[in-house]
């Protein structure tokens, strides 16, 4: 069960989590970002320099940036929300 009221405005979103992939989370989300119009913006936030990962990321329309880990403050201030 998910409510739109519930859907961030932001989330941070690793790609290599150990259980479930930031692109299975991303398959699922978009699924029901789709019926409820979401209105979130997802950054990724990874060690992965791999140039095929930051392709993949922009065919996702929540996907506002790909950031390279370590992220500092400063670089985190700077998202855009919404």
């Amino acid at each position: 069960y998910y409510s739109s009221e519930k859907l961030p405005e932001l989330i941070l979103l690793d790609l290599w989590m150990p259980k479930l992939t930031g692109w299975n989370f991303l398959d699922s989300f978009n699924s029901i970002a789709a019926l409820e119009s979401a209105n979130t913006s997802i950054y990724i936030i990874t060690s992965s320099i791999d140039p095929v990962d930051k392709q993949r990321a922009q065919l996702y329309s929540s996907v506002k940036g790909f950031l390279t880990k370590p992220a500092s403050f400063d670089m985190l201030r700077g998202l855009q929300v919404g």
